[in-house]
C-alpha cells in the first residue's frame, strides 16, 4: 500500500511537470506568431495544487475516512492473490502426476509461485504495524500472513516429494493444504453455508 502511495506521488510530480512543460512551449510559440498574424496571450496552465498529507515517522498520515476502504482493498487483493496460489499449487501437483511437464519445468513454475510468498508476508506485516486499525482488521492480517506461512510449507513439501518421493513429504503437503484451505475458506467464505440454520431473531418484550 506505501508503493501504491509512491507511486502515486511520481505519477502526479511527473504530471505537473508535463503541464509546465507544455505550457512554456506554448507561451514561446505565442510570443512569436508568424508575419501578419496578432500575437493571442496564453494563459498559463494552472497546476492544481497538491494537498500536502501531514507526514508520522516519515510515512504519510491516513485519514479516519479513507483507513478503512484501503485495509479492505488490501485485504481483499491479498486474500485473493493467496487464494490463487493455493490453486497454481494444486494445478502443479496435478500436472505432475499426469506427466504434462518436464520435472525442471515444473520446479521453475514451483518456485515463481512461492517465492513472492515471501514478499506478500513483509508488506502484510508493514500493514498490520499501521496505527488506527481495527480489531476485525489486525484479526485477519493474521490470518492471512498465516496462510501464507501454510502456503509456502505446502509448496516446500511439495518440491521435497518430487525430489526424493519420500512419503513423509507427500503427507505434509497434505496437511499444509488442508489447513491453508480451511483459513482461506473461512476467510474468504469460498465454501456456501449449506444448511445451517439462520441466527435468532431477538424476542421483543411483551411477546413469546
Amino acid at each position: 500500500m506505501l508503493a501504491f502511495r509512491t507511486q502515486f506521488g511520481v505519477a502526479l510530480v511527473l504530471t505537473a511537470a508535463s503541464l509546465f512543460a507544455a505550457s512554456t512551449s506554448t507561451s514561446s510559440t505565442a510570443q512569436s506568431p508568424a508575419p501578419g498574424v496578432p500575437a493571442v496571450p496564453v494563459q498559463p496552465a494552472v497546476v492544481p495544487a497538491v494537498e500536502e498529507k501531514v507526514a508520522i515517522g516519515g510515512q504519510s498520515a491516513l485519514t479516519a475516512e479513507a483507513t478503512p476502504t484501503l485495509t479492505e482493498t488490501v485485504g481483499l487483493l491479498a486474500g485473493l492473490q493467496l487464494y490463487q496460489t493455493y490453486l497454481n499449487i494444486g494445478l502443479l501437483a496435478d500436472a505432475r502426476a499426469e506427466g504434462l511437464y518436464e520435472a525442471s519445468e515444473l520446479a521453475q513454475l514451483l518456485g515463481s509461485v512461492v517465492v513472492p510468498l515471501d514478499t506478500v508476508d513483509q508488506q502484510l506485516a508493514k500493514v498490520a504495524a499501521l496505527k488506527g486499525l481495527s480489531k476485525d482488521d489486525s484479526a485477519a492480517l493474521t490470518r492471512m500472513r498465516k496462510i501464507a506461512a501454510h502456503l509456502r510449507q505446502q509448496g516446500k513439501s511439495l518440491q521435497n516429494f518430487w525430489d526424493t518421493g519420500v512419503e513423509t513429504h507427500g503427507k505434509r503437503y497434505e496437511d499444509s493444504r488442508q489447513a491453508a484451505w480451511k483459513e482461506l475458506d473461512d476467510l474468504l467464505e469460498l465454501s456456501p453455508k449449506v444448511g445451517v440454520a439462520p441466527e435468532p431473531k431477538p424476542v421483543e418484550k411483551g411477546k413469546p
